[in-house]
């Protein structure tokens, strides 16, 4: 019996030890989903056409790390029922929290083997303005050259966000090259960047067929045709 009672006893535990390697493999989602590649950025759009890696799972709380635009290869290390996961980012090796959809959209996809391309610091340009209130990104990724600048606070009533708008609205304003007149940007995040330059009261910034003016009145962006947005506090218009 005590020999039997041996065995019995053997069984039960390596029996226990498989189920808890079968628990553990499936634990690893999403290493087991990846299918030995990594997962990627796909289906962000212009004018907020990337991905925000920041240093904690919000929008409003830590500082924006980097970018990820369309193709970054990442590694999803953990997963929060809100959608925010944290990623490893292959080409710099960065880690931080990024939102993984929006909009009926999945922006952080499953999976690709093959590399692409690590974004280029030349590919983006940032400033602030001098009260620190209002801060731009423009930047040249594979959708073309774009320009974003971002209000901190506003004073005056925002705009209604449209019915496809599910993110923050109100707060963004956006131009092309070609665009006829700035727009309004439905977004996730911010293009605030800790340690960009400011851009002084009477200071010119040109980059990537933009330009703006900063004055004590406020922000004036434009592109090559002349069109584009003015911001303000108090003020918002686009032309």
């Amino acid at each position: 019996m005590r020999e039997i009672h041996r065995v019995s006893g053997c069984a039960f535990g390596c029996l226990a030890v498989f189920v808890l390697l079968i628990v553990g493999i499936a634990a690893a989602d999403p290493a087991v989903a990846q299918q030995n590649g990594h997962f990627y950025i796909a289906n962000v759009l212009p004018p907020d056409d990337y991905v925000a890696l920041r240093s904690a799972p919000s929008s409003q709380v830590g500082n924006r790390i980097g970018i990820l635009p369309n193709g970054e290869l990442v590694d999803v290390l953990e997963r929060r029922s809100d959608g925010w996961w944290r990623l490893h980012v292959v080409a710099s090796g960065a880690e931080g929290w990024a939102l993984s959809g929006g909009g009926g959209r999945q922006w952080i996809v499953c999976c690709q083997a093959a590399p692409v391309a690590a974004t280029r610091a030349s590919d983006a340009s940032y400033f602030h303005t001098p009260t620190n209130n209002i801060h731009c990104m423009g930047s040249n990724y594979d959708d073309g050259p774009n320009l974003r600048c971002d209000l901190r606070e506003i004073s005056n009533p925002r705009p209604a966000a449209p019915a496809d708008c599910p993110l923050d609205y109100g707060d963004a304003y956006n131009i092309t090259p070609n665009g006829r007149v700035g727009t309004l940007v439905c977004h996730g995040d911010t293009v605030e960047l800790p340690g960009s330059p400011v851009l002084e009261y009477g200071a010119v910034w040109q980059a990537f067929g933009f330009t703006c003016r900063s004055a004590t009145d406020g922000l004036t962006c434009t592109n090559g045709s002349g069109h584009g947005f003015f911001l303000a506090r108090n003020k918002q218009m686009v032309f």
